[in-house]
């Protein structure tokens, strides 16, 4: 019988994009999960889709944290060892998702990822929008452009950093009825 009475601790290097880069002792059962959190994080200009692993100056593994932080996926192939380096490249595309979706916020895309990859991080159209036209606002050359568009044409269009998109959302109201009526009641109404 063996028993493990305790782990040794590890030495593991953040480079890149993070918030307080250096050499950090963790302790041995750590993931990357955890030596990114006691690094206070990935910077504003760091790379949530992109961060290697690298062990005897080799990249060992490739982490997506997109995958564990929408996804719930945190299945990572290697621990951390001592002696390992992380680090976080620079963030590539940054799309903002705004009324109208989902999830709003500021999504990364890849380069060779498309607007489809940026509608399944944020989840879509949400239920409050009136029709599938969506406005785009991006600057080109210096030059500010907006764009409505069918939804469905998103797939033909290559998303630009620092692009913006929204959906108009329509407005609801509550009514109440009451009387002689076969349903009396409160009841959400659309700005229609």
């Amino acid at each position: 019988y063996v028993t493990l009475t305790s782990l040794r601790d590890i030495q593991v290097l953040i480079t890149g994009f993070s918030r307080f880069p250096g050499l950090y002792t963790l302790s041995g059962n750590t993931n990357i999960l955890n030596a990114l959190n006691v690094s206070g994080g990935i910077s504003e200009e760091g790379s949530f889709r992109i961060i290697d692993i690298k062990r005897n100056g080799k990249i060992i593994e490739s982490i997506d944290l997109y995958e564990s932080i929408i996804f719930g996926n945190i299945d990572f192939k290697e621990s951390l060892r001592s002696g390992d380096s992380i680090y976080i490249h620079p963030a590539q595309k940054l799309i903002r998702s705004g009324n109208g979706f989902k999830n709003k916020g500021v999504f990364e895309l890849k380069d060779n990822e498309s607007y489809e990859d940026f509608l399944r991080f944020n989840g879509g159209l949400n239920r409050k929008v009136s029709s599938n036209t969506v406005s785009i606002n991006s600057i080109t050359d210096g030059i500010y452009k907006n764009e409505i568009i069918d939804i469905e044409e998103l797939k033909n269009i290559k998303p630009k950093n620092n692009d913006s998109i929204y959906a108009v959302e329509q407005s609801y109201g509550k009514i109440k009825i009451s009387g002689e009526v076969l349903n009396p009641g409160t009841y959400e109404i659309s700005s229609n």
